[in-house]
């Protein structure tokens, strides 16, 4: 990578940053440092990569910081720059002497590059070069832009390949500008970099560990975030009972193919998240079932199942959406079986559960159903409930429900070319409902060209909007 091309790169990121001005005449070295050290004690940048390095890697670290970014046009160092500098100390040492470090910065020469280089891993050259570009983005802008070649000439030292420097540049900005959002954005399963090093550069953030894998996930602790894998053709469930973690957040997941979810003690969550091209034929199988589940965002497509999709309690789902969700040859049941959870703005387009080819008095079930918790603003598109039974089954009785709610209330849901019904016509008795309530409140639900079968004892057939709502 040439000169041209690392200055091209820092030009593009250096571009998108802020100036960040200051409201107060610059203070002198003893002043700021004095000032910085009391605050970076209160905020630490906690799991820095220098935690758990020598003395001399810590110390041969903040000097060559000190050196690089102390240099050229500029002649002190800036209040702003001293404590992110006393950040990084504060997270591996409480008595914060920055004059020893000064010192050391003095004493930086060509061989102390060289040791740089030999004693640092890759993990620690990437912080390093994220901590420099900050201290340089702290720069007024006049002055940073004078800063580009030495920045250059460091990273060619540091023999850092035009990724690593991508890589670096688009941290570094997300610090500057707290886009932890945009971080995540970054995390690659290709790439081999610790993102954990950077968590503590945003204090917002509540997780204690990031990872892209499924890797070692049970040992895990605290709130762990699954950012950005992909994980395909897993026929075993993720049990995730044996996890240690306070909580577990799945984050532009993407799942095909995997047999699904159970048994979470902690609270789980799938935000932006994908499941894909699921078809598992074996007995009562359910896709994800547990408490304390949250998903936000998450679509499911083309997914197929003997029992649930979703067996929930004690949860949330928002802004979700379900095409081409499919159970046939289901048990008496429904694609969705929640409890105390509430359910907004999500979409189910083409959703079909058909009950199983089986003898029996009576036949129920449908595409949801929900007990004590709610169902608001979302839309139901060509959504069907099918109920089947043996043709020589007399007087049976079939109650099929797209939604069906119990301690429930149902508002301002659209229903669209929706059907519940029963192959059935002759000898039974149907009485479905787009949707069944019981003890439960319904307000706002529109009906556009939904049918809801009834037969009394094989009689005429009725597809009248009466049978839209029903109590049940």
């Amino acid at each position: 990578m040439d000169l041209n091309q690392i200055v091209t790169l820092l030009n593009q990121v250096m571009d998108a940053i802020q100036t960040l001005e200051k409201d107060s005449t610059q203070a002198d070295m003893d002043n700021a440092g004095a000032k910085s050290i009391l605050l970076a004690k209160q905020y630490p940048i906690r799991g820095h990569c220098l935690v758990d390095k020598s003395d001399f890697e810590k110390k041969l670290y903040i000097g060559c910081l000190l050196a690089f970014c102390n240099s050229g046009l500029n002649k002190s160092m800036e209040e702003n720059k001293i404590y992110h500098i006393c950040r990084i100390i504060a997270s591996y040492e409480q008595n914060i002497d920055l004059t020893e470090y000064i010192a050391q910065s003095l004493k930086i020469n060509m061989k102390t590059m060289q040791s740089m280089i030999e004693t640092f891993d890759s993990e620690t050259i990437l912080c390093f070069s994220v901590d420099m570009l900050i201290l340089y983005m702290l720069e007024p802008n006049n002055i940073r832009r004078n800063s580009y070649e030495t920045i250059s000439d460091i990273f060619q030292f540091l023999q850092m390949s035009k990724n690593d420097v991508r890589k670096a540049a688009q941290i570094a900005k997300c610090i500057i500008e707290q886009d932890f959002e945009g971080l995540i954005g970054e995390i690659s399963e290709k790439d081999s970099i610790n993102y954990n090093c950077f968590l503590g550069y945003f204090p917002d953030n509540k997780y204690t560990t990031i990872v892209s894998s499924f890797v070692d996930i049970q040992h895990l602790e605290g709130n762990v975030l699954v950012a950005n894998a992909q994980i395909s053709n897993c026929h075993e469930y993720f049990d995730l009972s044996e996890t240690v973690a306070t909580s577990i957040t799945f984050r532009n997941c993407v799942f095909v193919n995997i047999k699904g979810f159970r048994e979470n003690e902690q609270l789980v969550i799938f935000d932006g998240c994908k499941f894909e091209n699921n078809n598992f034929d074996t007995e009562d199988y359910v896709l994800i079932q547990g408490q304390n589940i949250l998903m936000i965002n998450t679509v499911f497509t083309d997914i197929h199942t003997s029992k649930n999709i979703l067996n929930i309690s004690d949860g949330k789902i928002r802004e979700c959406k379900f095409v081409n969700c499919q159970g046939v040859d289901l048990p008496c049941t429904y694609l969705f079986e929640l409890n105390n959870v509430e359910v907004s703005k999500c979409i189910f387009d083409n959703c079909t559960m058909v009950t199983i080819h089986h003898f029996r008095q009576y036949t129920t079930g449908g595409v949801f159903t929900i007990a004590n918790g709610f169902v608001r603003e979302c839309i139901f598109d060509k959504c069907i409930a099918r109920g089947e039974a043996t043709s020589h089954e007399q007087y049976a009785t079939f109650e099929m429900q797209i939604v069906k709610a119990i301690n429930t209330t149902v508002g301002e849901n659209k229903f669209n070319n929706c059907c519940c019904y029963s192959d059935i016509s002759r000898g039974v008795n149907v009485k479905s409902y787009i949707l069944g309530l019981k003890n439960s409140n319904e307000n706002g639900n529109e009906f556009n060209e939904c049918s809801s079968h009834h037969y009394i004892d094989g009689g005429i057939r009725s597809n009248y909007k009466n049978y839209n709502i029903g109590e049940l």
